[in-house]
């Protein structure tokens, strides 16, 4: 299986969780413990976290000058809430997960980063018919989301894409794996 998988860096202040998900992609898990996840696995991992980065910050580069407390609180909360669920991901606790982002997605029924998990939770799980569901409102609400790095095998590169076009990659995965 080879493939692409994004990480991006949407605005300044993003930094420090884009280094937590690097390491949690390169650090122990992957390179020392590869025998845990299978290169999908890291892979689909990877693409969540490329759009938790994109979508889930991305409220905050439209500030319009002064901090909106509300506005900022409810973005952390969903951001703690996003970041729980990678770690189920992580955990390769795909019921939980997938529990998880379909509480998500009752309250943020067109975020592309919800449907982009809760599809790699369902993949994972074996049920096809609704990661692709998932996989589809993801490439259906991910078209203005740029990613400006990708990481393919560990490595990470410049490449400038769309959360849509990763869901996309995660769509051929798919029926790779439907048809092996």
């Amino acid at each position: 299986m080879a493939g692409t998988v994004a990480l991006s860096i949407a605005i300044p202040n993003v930094l420090s969780i884009l280094d937590v998900c690097v390491a949690a992609i390169r650090g122990d898990r992957y390179g020392a413990s590869a025998s845990v996840w299978t290169e999908g696995e890291v892979k689909r991992f990877a693409v969540v976290v490329a759009a938790a980065v994109c979508l889930g910050l991305a409220g905050c580069s439209g500030s319009t000058g002064g901090p909106d407390t509300e506005t900022a609180a409810q973005e952390a909360e969903y951001q703690q809430e996003l970041n729980r669920g990678f770690a189920m991901l992580r955990d390769q606790r795909f019921e939980e997960a997938k529990d998880h982002f379909s509480e998500m997605a009752q309250d943020h029924p067109k975020d592309a980063t919800v449907a982009l998990s809760l599809g790699v939770a369902h993949h994972e799980l074996g049920e096809w018919d609704a990661a692709q569901v998932q996989y589809d409102k993801a490439v259906e609400n991910g078209n203005l989301v740029i990613v400006k790095e990708t990481i393919y095998k560990g490595k990470v590169t410049e490449e400038r894409t769309t959360i849509a076009n990763l869901a996309f990659k995660n769509i051929e995965q798919l029926r790779a794996d439907r048809a092996g």
